[in-house]
């Protein structure tokens, strides 16, 4: 590929002595020179390749710690207080059971003889729900993984083991 630039009137005794040897495509016959210089642009290329080499090894142990920790439960209780209240008046008709506040009516019904045949609401039964919550304290053990980095090999840099949060020190393993 080439292009045409215009040259500097000093750079044509420049090019003439760099060129000697042969003469450019613009020379004229006179021995002159044109106000152009066909100059070739060259371009260099790279090509990069990599390889895989062992740098070193590296071993990973894994052990389990156990430690012993006091939490804080929350224990929910609920107790049924049952309260059985004397009616003994005649009924119209079944009533449904209900809720007075945070107390449940259940009717209970019995028939009784007579000379007539009568409904009587002989008791109710009153439910009321207490509940209560009490803090207890629980010891409980949490275990956790921790591991280890060895490198292999004379050249290989050792880790330490604050390189990483969970690492820890060479303990015991335990099985």
């Amino acid at each position: 590929m080439s292009a045409v630039a215009p040259l500097h009137p000093n750079a044509r005794a420049r090019a003439a002595d760099a060129s000697a040897s042969e003469a450019p495509a613009d020379a004229q016959a006179d021995g002159g020179f044109s106000e152009h210089l066909v100059v070739p642009l060259v371009e260099e290329r790279v090509r990069v390749s990599k390889i895989r080499r062992e740098a070193g090894r590296v071993r990973v142990r894994t052990f389990v710690r156990q430690r012993d920790e006091t939490i804080d439960v929350s224990l929910a209780e609920e107790r049924v207080h049952v309260e059985r209240v004397a009616i003994g008046r005649p009924a119209e008709r079944v009533e449904a059971p209900r809720y007075e506040g945070d107390t449940y009516i259940i009717p209970v019904y019995e028939e009784v003889f007579v000379v007539e045949k009568r409904l009587v609401l002989r008791e109710e039964i009153h439910v009321r729900t207490e509940r209560t919550e009490t803090r207890t304290p629980q010891t409980v053990t949490l275990r956790s993984t921790d591991f280890v980095v060895e490198r292999d090999g004379p050249s290989a840099p050792s880790v330490p083991p604050s390189a990483s949060p969970r690492a820890a020190p060479d303990p015991a393993p335990t099985d």
